[in-house]
């Protein structure tokens, strides 16, 4: 087989646990923000500490700054970790004054990833309801979204987040984004071809630190136990990818408990023809020809089907 770009990792994209100079810099996002949730955050911050200027956040100790972050009981914006695109981290340690006016942005959840037409990515903000859509270089392609839905080839379904935003059916075409056409057809959201989660990428794995207190009582360092973790559990391939990346036999049990764990094989066992005719014969359910001829770019084990749409219209779709 052909030497196939690794699709999973086109996305350099990084996650750590905030510091105290990324919750200053997060809390100026938010109250300098164009989101409801900027005036309860500037709110809090006039009553308990007289001002929301960049010179008052800066003196706040990780104490204060998590006070103000957690202070509103419906509205509890505080991250357990913070995403960036990797050049904004390998930019941070070199801005000069105060940090929170760096203009690089801090993200907290990956809600959705795409490897078609080149990649995408959806990105939330603020611990809530607030999405971006971004290629998988990092570039911006749909600012504040209050919904955005990956289907098919490149394909997105969004509702911005100002008032009485309607959905919109678009496509990527591997350069911009635009509105489909759909004159003439009458649809329903349940007609939109999601890719209900199919694609997985490291950043939105849980950190190596935390698979201890994810199965405290198993020792990893025993492969009986790392076959026991996946066979026990379809999510524990989220936290132990080092493992069974690089190994034919841990990711075969890993593959079988979960199909998106192939996304996160390394190169070169997704490369590996003998190995994927082992694979797809271990593995019930999974289509030899797809994997090696049909469509090996994608990343895919199995096609999607969507579903055949209901007669129930959607009242605010556009279509």
């Amino acid at each position: 087989m052909e030497n196939l770009p690794d699709a999973s990792f086109m996305f350099n994209v990084t996650k750590w646990r905030p510091t105290i100079k990324d919750l200053k810099t997060y809390l100026y996002q938010v109250v300098f923000s164009d989101l409801g949730l900027a005036s309860t955050t500037v709110e809090l911050m006039e009553r308990m500490h007289g001002g929301h200027d960049t010179d008052t956040i800066d003196r706040l100790s990780m104490e204060e700054l998590r006070n103000v972050l957690q202070g509103d009981p419906d509205n509890r914006i505080l991250p357990e970790a913070v995403y960036m695109f990797a050049q904004g981290r390998e930019d941070q340690g070199a801005t000069p004054g105060l940090v929170c006016e760096r203009s690089e942005t801090l993200f907290t959840g990956i809600m959705g990833v795409s490897f078609d037409r080149g990649g995408l990515i959806v990105m939330q903000s603020f611990c809530s309801q607030v999405y971006t859509l971004h290629d998988s270089q990092g570039r911006c392609l749909l600012d504040h979204c209050h919904d955005l839905e990956l289907g098919l080839d490149g394909q997105v379904l969004l509702r911005p987040s100002r008032a009485n935003g309607v959905w919109h059916w678009m496509v990527h075409d591997g350069q911009e984004l635009r509105e489909r056409d759909l004159t003439g057809t009458t649809l329903t959201i349940d007609d939109f071809p999601s890719i209900h989660g199919r694609d997985i990428i490291p950043a939105m794995l849980d950190a190596p630190s935390e698979i201890r207190s994810y199965y405290p009582s198993v020792i990893f360092e025993q492969r009986e136990d790392v076959i026991t973790a996946l066979l026990q559990d379809a999510n524990a391939f989220r936290v132990l990818r080092e493992h069974y990346c690089a190994d034919e036999d841990l990711a075969i049990h890993a593959v079988r408990s979960n199909n998106l764990a192939f996304s996160l094989l390394s190169e070169e066992l997704r490369n590996d023809e003998p190995f994927l005719r082992r694979l797809a014969g271990s593995v019930p359910g999974l289509d030899l020809h797809y994997l090696l001829v049909n469509r090996p770019r994608d990343r895919r084990l199995v096609e999607y089907t969507p579903d055949v749409g209901t007669n129930d219209q959607v009242s605010d779709l556009p279509f």
